[in-house]
């Protein structure tokens, strides 16, 4: 197993290099037929309270994650909905324009074209950007927003959407001024981030995980807004999961100090990790001892979310299969993906990987 590419930053803040390590993992990350092992820890800043992925992984490092990440799932309209009506009812009303970016399958931006704005995004996913024109008519640039891509594009839009990506970005103010360059004066940007502030722990899923490699609180985000002179409208913490949504105006504010939770995000993150150790204590508990060997079932995040527990690191895997067609044959978590026709063949126990079975402490059956 080999070590994955990182490199030490500063503060994506406020540039400090005085930082505290609060929670490490193991993480373990296929390409292709290799295991790669990032041994990833989270940090506070003293100086702000920003948490953040240090050592970051390198480009190449992100660009071998995100090609081996699949994304077969059909998302529910209504979270999309809320989304545009939130975004709706705090901006102007003679907002017409809108770009996504990371656009995926246009559902989104089509709800956006139903209430009326004229729509456009970008989408690194050729899946996605095909999807959204076959499905919606929605056309969306295949790429990455970056510098490269600004350098050719010249259209401002009235409203920027930012939806579940600033966590997976690197360099998050850089990225921001990037967005404000395409925003109309007095127009708007919408981000929507996870909430660090309330990091769930009865979930297989690591609230931390290695997908994110930045983590915002409602103070870290306005103290980005202040120092890149956008106006805070408005911040939206949702009830029901850790979301934060906020809009920001592109006019000029008076700056003012920077806001330091260091304290308040180092006990989160103190609780978080005692918390986090029971829950996988509990799981580990209902495995019977007497299972050496098992079929999973489900070759998707989950599974990924599950492997990473190491709740299985003393249960041989025999295969993973699933009933999407679609990745039979490719190579999953180091293994082939079977289709379920090979469970005629075998006398195992099988572990269905889901979210509902394994929040339910089902290791057992």
């Amino acid at each position: 197993m080999d070590k994955i590419e990182s490199k030490q930053i500063n503060c994506p803040i406020c540039n400090s290099q005085n930082y505290e390590i609060v929670y490490k993992k193991r993480y373990k990350m296929w390409s292709k037929d290799k295991l790669l092992v990032w041994p990833a820890q989270q940090v506070i800043c003293k100086d702000c309270g920003m948490i953040f992925t240090n050592p970051q992984p390198t480009k190449k490092t992100l660009e071998r994650f995100y090609k081996s990440d699949m994304r077969y799932g059909e998302p529910s309209d209504f979270f999309r909905l809320s989304q545009i009506e939130f975004i709706h009812n705090n901006t102007s009303e003679n907002c017409k324009t809108m770009f996504d970016i990371g656009a995926f399958d246009g559902m989104f931006l089509n709800i956006a074209k139903n209430k009326g704005y004229n729509v456009f995004g970008i989408e690194p996913s050729e899946e996605g950007v095909h999807r959204a024109m076959e499905k919606y008519g929605i056309k969306i640039i295949k790429g990455f927003f970056n510098e490269e891509f600004l350098n050719n594009f010249i259209d401002k839009f009235d409203i920027v959407t930012i939806r579940h990506v600033l966590e997976h970005i690197q360099n998050p103010t850089n990225f921001l001024k990037l967005t404000i360059n395409i925003t109309n004066p007095r127009k708007y940007l919408y981000i929507e981030v996870p909430d660090a502030s309330r990091p769930f722990t009865d979930n297989i899923a690591d609230f931390f995980s290695n997908q994110h490699i930045m983590h915002y609180t409602e103070a870290t985000l306005k103290n980005i807004a202040n120092i890149l002179n956008l106006r805070v409208v408005i911040v939206e913490k949702l009830q029901e999961i850790p979301i934060i949504r906020m809009v920001l105006k592109n006019e000029k504010i008076e700056k003012y100090s920077l806001k330091n939770e260091y304290d308040i995000n180092k006990q989160i993150m103190v609780g978080y990790k005692s918390r986090k150790q029971d829950f996988i204590q509990n799981l580990k508990s209902k495995i019977k001892p007497n299972i050496k060997k098992i079929i999973l079932y489900g070759a998707g995040m989950h599974t990924t979310q599950l492997l990473q527990t190491g709740l299985l690191d003393n249960i041989k895997i025999d295969c993973i299969v699933d009933s999407n067609i679609k990745k039979h044959g490719i190579l999953f978590e180091g293994y082939e993906v079977q289709s379920p026709k090979i469970l005629r063949e075998k006398n195992i126990t099988v572990l269905i990987s889901s979210i509902p079975l394994i929040n339910a402490h089902t290791f057992s059956v």
